[in-house]
C-alpha cells in the first residue's frame, strides 16, 4: 500500500506540478495562456490544496507514525531558519546574475502582462510565494524524501532523487535555467535533510520565491 501511495504521489505532484505553469525569472518557456496572472495564481493555489489533501489520504491509510511525524512537521528552530532563510535570501539573487551573465534577462512584457491580468497582485503573490512552496515541499521533500530516505539511498540519495523528481515538471526550460533549478532542488533537499524539518524546506522555498517575485517586480515597474 505504501509503494501505491508512493507511485501515486510522484504522478499526482507531476501532475499537477505540470498544471501548475512555474514562473521563472526570465519568464521563458510559458505558452500564450499561462500569461494570464490569475490562472498562474489560482492554478498553483487549487494545485496546492489537491497535493496536500492527496498526501494526508495516502498517509493517513498507510501504517506508520502520525502524519505530522512522518512528514517532518516540526519547527526546525530560529537559529537553523535564520541560517538558512539568509542562504535562500541569497540564491534567487545569485540566480538572476548567473543567468543575465549567461544572456538571459527577466522579460518586462511577459512579467507586466501576468501582473496586470493577476487581478489583483496579493494573489498571484500568494500563489507564487505560499501555495506553490506548499505544493512542492509537501509532496517532494515531505512525502518522497521520507519514504526514500531510510532506503538504501539514504539522505543524501533522497535528496537526489527528490530533486530530479521536481525537476521534471520544469522541462519546458532549457539547460542553463535548469541548471540553476537543479542548485535549488538541491539546496531544498539538504535544508529538509539537515533540518529534519519539511517545514524549513516550506520556508526556505517561499523565501526564495519571494526574493525572485520582488526582483522580477522591480524589473518591470522600474
Amino acid at each position: 500500500m505504501l509503494l501505491l501511495g508512493v507511485q501515486f504521489q510522484i504522478i499526482g505532484g507531476i501532475i499537477a506540478a505540470l498544471a501548475t505553469p512555474e514562473s521563472g525569472a526570465t519568464g521563458r518557456g510559458l505558452s500564450a495562456e499561462d500569461r494570464n496572472g490569475l490562472h498562474l495564481g489560482l492554478m498553483h493555489i487549487v494545485g496546492a490544496l489537491a497535493c496536500v489533501a492527496t498526501t494526508a489520504y495516502f498517509c493517513r491509510i498507510r501504517r506508520g507514525p502520525p502524519i505530522a511525524e512522518y512528514l517532518a512537521i516540526r519547527w526546525p528552530g530560529w537559529r537553523a531558519m535564520i541560517l538558512w532563510g539568509a542562504a535562500a535570501a541569497a540564491v534567487p539573487l545569485i540566480r538572476t546574475e548567473g543567468l543575465r551573465l549567461l544572456g538571459y534577462v527577466v522579460e518586462p512584457d511577459y512579467w507586466r502582462n501576468v501582473l496586470e491580468t493577476a487581478g489583483h497582485p496579493a494573489l498571484l503573490l500568494f500563489g507564487v510565494v505560499i501555495a506553490a512552496p506548499l505544493m512542492e515541499e509537501t509532496v517532494f521533500r515531505g512525502f518522497l524524501y521520507a519514504g526514500l530516505a531510510p532506503t538504501r539511498l539514504g539522505h543524501l540519495g533522497a535528496v537526489v532523487v527528490t530533486t530530479a523528481l521536481w525537476l521534471l515538471p520544469h522541462v519546458q526550460y532549457d539547460e542553463a535555467e535548469l541548471c540553476v533549478l537543479a542548485a535549488s532542488g538541491l539546496l531544498l533537499g539538504i535544508v529538509r535533510w539537515r533540518t529534519g524539518s519539511t517545514v524549513a524546506a516550506f520556508l526556505v522555498h517561499g523565501v526564495m520565491n519571494a526574493v525572485e517575485m520582488s526582483s522580477v517586480m522591480r524589473a518591470v515597474w522600474s
